[in-house]
């Protein structure tokens, strides 16, 4: 187990080693997505599942029209911003493209958790092989999550750690319930109960939360890995995703991200972009002492001090105590797992 409290701070980087995309990826396949075209006597052009979601909301042909101009307005111009959600911010007094945003962003995010790793990670008979990923960041961090917790005190798991999670999917949480449930012999739904109970925050909201096994296909909240069908009304789901402005206005959010701050003796930076808007949501009081730690792949060594400082400016007064800030460049998360994981453990 983790013995002093340590906040992890989660971006797509982390989740890009599943194979999910990180925001220029997700940029170019909304890009793609949002591409509809009509073809006088001949068929349409398109994903034809995400059409019949878009004919679920727009009605009337002059409602539909307006709402496929802005899907071709998006595909044309997505790729000018380094994601979505700044694409999104650009326009933020746009309602209507902020609601296309939100479907596509869903719709791409369900389809990358039906291809990723994890879900190859499920044999012929439904049987989920979390020794498959043992050359992860994600099974050295469920390892050191359980350990020392024998079975008559596993609701105990996560009591020390804290998760602020900037991505949308849920690869950790389906993860941790499948690590959890074979590590204590619980079944899912058991394990899916130990795993609600950590601290995980989506500030920008996710897919939702992860339904128990036994949940009917037709829930709200989706399974991982389901993917897209005609019966999932994904408009319900695209609910659950936030821009940046309704996210800085949600008081719920910001007060839960301020706890997950609180009194942390580490804070570790996993996949982060560190973009401003993201940082300026991290930090505490500045009153006690905090050791810091990231991953750096794609960081090049030039930029660290300056980084180091910004990041030291969300936790410290004073900006001459660099050495409490261990940024690895150009690492991912696996091989900086390895590097650093004991001493934040202890």
């Amino acid at each position: 187990m983790f013995e002093n409290k340590t906040l992890f701070v989660v971006g797509a980087g982390a989740s890009n080693e599943f194979g999910l995309p990180v925001g220029s990826v997700l940029a170019e396949t909304i890009s793609k997505l949002a591409r509809f075209d009509f073809i006088r006597h001949g068929p349409m052009r398109g994903n034809s599942t995400l059409f019949e979601q878009i004919q679920k909301k727009f009605k009337t042909d002059s409602e539909l029209n307006e709402a496929l101009e802005k899907f071709r307005f998006v595909s044309n111009k997505v790729q000018t911003a380094d994601s979505i959600d700044d694409f999104i911010d650009r326009f933020r007094n746009d309602e209507l493209l902020a609601t296309i945003g939100k479907l596509l962003i869903s719709f791409s995010i369900l389809e990358y958790e039906g291809k990723s790793d994890l879900i190859k990670g499920i044999d012929k008979f439904g049987n989920f092989d979390i020794y498959k990923f043992e050359n992860t960041w994600i099974n050295k961090f469920s390892r050191t999550l359980i350990k020392g917790i024998d079975n008559s005190r596993i609701s105990d798991i996560g009591n020390n750690i804290s998760i602020i999670c900037f991505n949308y999917d849920r690869c950790i949480e389906y993860y941790l319930c499948h690590y959890i449930s074979t590590a204590y012999g619980l079944n899912f739904d058991e394990a899916l109960g130990i795993v609600n109970n950590i601290e995980i925050i989506h500030p920008y909201g996710s897919l939702g939360p992860l339904p128990e096994s036994s949940a009917r296909r037709n829930t709200e909240n989706v399974h991982f890995g389901l993917g897209i069908n005609s019966y999932i009304n994904l408009w319900d789901i695209s609910n659950n995703i936030k821009t940046y402005t309704e996210q800085v206005n949600d008081e719920i959010i910001l007060d839960g991200i301020h706890h997950a701050c609180s009194g942390v003796k580490n804070v570790v930076f996993l996949g982060f972009g560190f973009h401003k808007q993201n940082l300026d949501l991290i930090g505490n009081d500045r009153k006690n002492p905090v050791q810091i730690y990231s991953s750096g792949f794609g960081i090049p060594p030039q930029q660290i001090n300056n980084l180091s400082l910004r990041i030291l400016h969300k936790f410290y007064n004073s900006h001459n105590i660099k050495d409490l800030v261990f940024i690895e460049s150009n690492v991912k998360c696996k091989e900086f797992f390895d590097l650093h994981c004991p001493n934040f453990s202890q």
